[in-house]
């Protein structure tokens, strides 16, 4: 093959270009596990959402019971997962479970505020 300044390109000596072909062995199965960290940070999420709704919706705190219970087991789901180390998440999970405590522990003064006051 020429080129603009007169030289043909070869291959170099010694090596030769052979067809790629596709190994005959498949590839040793991967050891590694895969972390789960979905479980923590779904704690999180539902734990801070159950949190904000059972502070911010005084009367209509029902949909902070529904999230706030499943974020106190996903949170505790999560800190078993983190200390078997399947997980590295271990923070959230710990901070989605006190938040949906929290949340449903606020819930249940609100209600018996309100039963106090208007009941």
């Amino acid at each position: 093959m020429s080129s603009q300044y007169g030289r043909e390109y070869s291959q170099q000596p010694g090596y030769s270009q052979t067809a790629w072909s596709s190994p005959t062995s498949p590839a040793p199965a991967q050891t590694e596990t895969r972390l789960q960290n979905g479980i923590g940070t779904a704690a999180l999420v539902l734990g801070i959402v159950g949190l904000v709704f059972s502070i911010v919706l005084f009367v209509v705190n029902v949909f902070s019971l529904i999230v706030s219970i499943p974020a106190v087991v996903l949170g505790a789901v999560g800190v078993a997962k983190a200390a078997n180390g399947s997980a590295t998440n271990r923070g959230a999970a710990i901070t989605g479970l006190v938040c949906g405590i929290v949340a449903i522990v606020l819930v249940i003064l609100m209600n018996t505020l309100l039963v106090a006051i208007f009941g």
